[in-house]
C-alpha cells in the first residue's frame, strides 16, 4: 500500500469536508447573526421581540472567530500536508539514489 497516496487521499477528503461543510455553515451562521443584530436595532418596530444588542454583538464576534478558526484549520492542514509529502518525497529519493 502506498502510504503517501493514502495520506493524500485522506487529507483531500478532510479539506473537502471543511470547504463544503464547515466553511459554508460558519458563513451562513455569521450572516444570520448579522441579520438578527440588524433586527435588534430596529427598536420602533421590533422591540417586543427582546433581542439584546450587546449579546448579539458578542455572538457576532464569536461567529467571526469561528470563521477565522475554519480558515486557520485549512491553512494548518495545507501546510502540514505539504511538509509530510515533502518529507516522504525526500526520504523516497534518498533510498532510490
Amino acid at each position: 500500500v502506498n502510504h503517501v497516496s493514502f495520506f493524500s487521499f485522506m487529507v483531500a477528503d478532510f479539506e473537502t469536508f471543511i470547504l463544503w461543510t464547515l466553511q459554508p455553515v460558519a458563513e451562513i451562521l455569521a450572516f444570520r447573526i448579522g441579520e438578527l443584530r440588524g433586527i435588534s436595532r430596529w427598536r420602533s418596530r421590533l422591540e417586543s421581540i427582546g433581542l439584546e444588542d450587546k449579546l448579539l454583538d458578542q455572538t457576532m464576534e464569536d461567529a467571526g472567530m469561528v470563521l477565522l478558526q475554519v480558515e486557520r484549520v485549512l491553512r494548518i492542514v495545507s501546510d502540514t500536508t505539504a511538509q509530510v509529502l515533502e518529507h516522504f518525497s525526500v526520504n523516497v529519493s534518498f533510498f532510490l539514489n
